[in-house]
């Protein structure tokens, strides 16, 4: 808490000293490895991690069932994270929007005022989403070791057409064809 120094001060006091305090030093990512992953996971899963890794339970390797309860583990945390983050932010956002709406009374459409309310919902949605990734790339990686995929990102890649291969007599057969349908058989 910063207090308010009397102002009244002429010269140098030897009431009121100042001292610089040096910048605090950043806590560095936390990195868990894999034994010590293994024991968060005992303390949190200690009815399931009885036997060893390597036992079955019902047909299932123990260590996929640790990665498992992680995960879900993760997943509930990172939603309730999301679920409380985005309506707060959201509606600190629309107040924005409406005091500037209220103080430019006349100057703004409704419709401007609307593409903004969307425009603000966009980004909210964009940093409730980051801050959930991270939430769960942490519990995830507390838990096994490892920072798994976001089960909330879409991982695409594009597809190239496929050639097909054709014998001089198929080209001939296409070419013929295309021609018949109005297209130059030559592209």
């Amino acid at each position: 808490m910063i207090k308010k120094v009397p102002m009244r001060i002429v010269g140098a006091s030897k009431k009121y000293t100042f001292t610089k305090v040096p910048a605090a030093k950043t806590p560095r990512s936390l990195r868990y490895t894999q034994a010590e992953a293994d024991i968060k996971a005992r303390e949190s899963f200690n009815r399931i991690f009885d036997a060893s890794e390597d036992t079955t339970f019902q047909g299932i390797k123990i260590k996929s069932i640790k990665h498992q309860a992680a995960k879900d583990l993760a997943s509930r945390t990172g939603r309730k994270k999301w679920n409380k983050f985005l309506p707060k932010i959201n509606q600190r956002k629309r107040d924005v929007i409406a005091g500037y709406a209220k103080t430019h009374k006349g100057k703004i459409s409704l419709s401007g005022i609307t593409k903004a309310k969307e425009k603000a919902f966009v980004k909210t949605l964009k940093t409730a989403d980051k801050k959930q990734a991270r939430i769960y790339k942490r519990t995830h990686e507390k838990f096994t070791g490892t920072s798994g995929k976001d089960p909330f990102k879409i991982y695409t890649k594009s597809s190239k057409p496929r050639e097909v291969k054709r014998s001089v007599r198929g080209k001939v057969i296409f070419a013929q064809q295309k021609s018949d349908w109005g297209f130059d058989p030559l592209k």
